[in-house]
């Protein structure tokens, strides 16, 4: 940026040298940086449609929507052919929720321009959210044909092959994107969350080891490398990176929240119940925080407590199956059988198939010595 600050000093009157610095600033992510260029650069040539485009793309990365709209307006209007504004335009009316607006923009912008990878992508992923699953592999699978070189192809079409119910093509795809000799910080942590979240959790490791070791003092790295390790069955290890998070960021509720579910697992139950009515503290606003200070409450035999955590989860997440499972659960302590039963029966109403909320019920029966009710609601292998 000092470079092309100089030569702006020597010729302040061209307008691509301001372009080239926005667009530095905002690959950079200096949005406001980059703005401020490409305002003088369109005080200086006024009928550019590319300038128009590049501030509604760096107005967007800042939730400055509705100016980038009016940006990216003015550039199609400027030049209709810009394949690169509508392209923009698409990814703003997506953020705007605008799904099939976007997809008229990227099949024009296709139109315009067809050996562009990034709007093939854009559509897969559009494709993807529609559960259109026939037509999205098409547009990913042409994205990586154009740009084979292209990580984020590779990333994308994994993630989108995971909801597909494809995993081995998406561990497939996250290989490429590690073998890519890529040493950037954001795609690492991308690809170590898209691998955890698909639970490959041993490959993710390599990535959150990567990303602890250039990044020793980001709280978070360590949260999520715990986590990987908790879920590998490992929770002294990822004990050892939940203490950590703590003292590199004692704001973080995610690091408190982690360690008491990892102390709950080691039955550390007061020392759980200390770290999680910290997380509550600082955000009270967590379904999850909610749920696990409930499991924690059950190991102590604070039932009527744990069912007051659990109606804080359902009051702040009514979508969450497993709390109104576990309520259930917990009321067979109580003992509420009635309401106990309502919640099971609406639990299963959201999820039918789910075994877990079958066995979970089981056990509650055992709890209320309903053996024959048990026998018939376990699955047993």
């Amino acid at each position: 940026m000092e470079y092309f600050s100089t030569l702006i000093k020597q010729d302040p009157g061209n307008y691509e040298l301001y372009q080239y610095d926005g667009v530095v600033k905002n690959n950079l992510g200096d949005r406001e940086g980059a703005i401020a260029d490409f305002d003088k650069a369109i005080e200086l040539k006024p009928d550019n449609s590319e300038l128009f485009q590049n501030r509604a793309d760096a107005k967007f990365n800042i939730s400055r929507l509705a100016e980038a709209m009016d940006d990216v307006n003015e550039s199609i209007d400027l030049d209709e052919s810009n394949s690169y504004a509508y392209t923009t335009r698409a990814t703003i009316k997506l953020k705007m929720s605008d799904t099939l607006a976007a997809l008229a923009d990227l099949n024009k912008s296709l139109q315009l321009n067809p050996n562009n990878d990034y709007p093939y992508a854009v559509r897969g992923d559009v494709k993807t959210m529609q559960k259109n699953f026939k037509e999205a592999p098409a547009d990913y699978n042409k994205a990586v044909e154009i740009n084979a070189g292209s990580t984020e192809n590779y990333l994308r079409r994994g993630n989108a092959r995971l909801k597909m119910g494809d995993r081995a093509g998406a561990l497939e795809d996250f290989k490429k994107v590690a073998k890519s000799g890529s040493k950037d910080d954001y795609l690492y942590g991308r690809l170590a969350q898209s691998m955890a979240k698909a639970k490959f959790y041993t490959e993710s490791l390599v990535f959150f080891d990567a990303l602890v070791n250039s990044n020793p003092t980001k709280a978070n790295f360590y949260v999520q490398r715990g986590v990987a390790k908790e879920n590998l069955g490992r929770v002294l290890d990822a004990m050892v990176d939940y203490n950590k998070a703590p003292e590199l960021d004692t704001a973080s509720v995610e690091a408190y929240q982690n360690r008491g579910s990892g102390k709950l697992k080691l039955g550390d139950f007061e020392g759980a119940l200390k770290d999680i009515n910290t997380a509550i503290k600082k955000r009270e606003s967590d379904d999850e925080a909610y749920f696990i200070r409930a499991a924690i409450k059950i190991a102590l035999k604070d039932y009527e407590g744990a069912v007051d955590d659990y109606n804080s989860a359902i009051f702040i997440n009514l979508d969450n199956i497993k709390v109104f499972a576990n309520r259930a659960y917990a009321k067979s302590f109580i003992p509420d059988a009635e309401r106990m039963v309502d919640d099971f029966n609406y639990a299963l109403l959201l999820d039918p198939t789910n075994e877990d909320i079958y066995n979970l019920w089981g056990d509650a029966e055992l709890n209320l010595k309903n053996f024959e009710a048990a026998l018939k609601t376990i699955r047993w292998p």
